[in-house]
């Protein structure tokens, strides 16, 4: 497995943070759809998770497959460990 690197578990934690900022205006916009303040907050989110993602990119590879996420050079995809296996580096989960 991978060495730690906080630098990457604090990035995941904060995209983690972001899309569920992302889903949960999502599912307030269902039932309003014309509350301008909840829009702007969710276009403002979606922003910074896009910023987050590309981040995550650029520094580690795909965060995501199935033609979310761009790939250098072989294909990274498979490269460990995948997002969700952090915390099983961190001795947790």
């Amino acid at each position: 497995m991978a060495n730690k690197d906080p630098d990457r578990e604090e990035l995941l934690r904060e995209i983690q943070e972001w899309q569920f900022v992302a889903t949960e205006l999502t599912l307030f916009l269902d039932t309003h759809p014309e509350n301008r303040e909840a829009l702007r907050d969710y276009n403002m989110a979606h922003e910074r998770l896009r910023n987050l993602h590309r981040q995550w990119e650029t520094r580690y590879g795909p965060l995501t497959s199935q033609g979310h996420s761009p790939s250098q050079y072989p294909w990274q995809w498979v490269e460990e460990p995948w997002p969700w296996e952090l915390e099983k580096c961190k001795g947790g989960l």
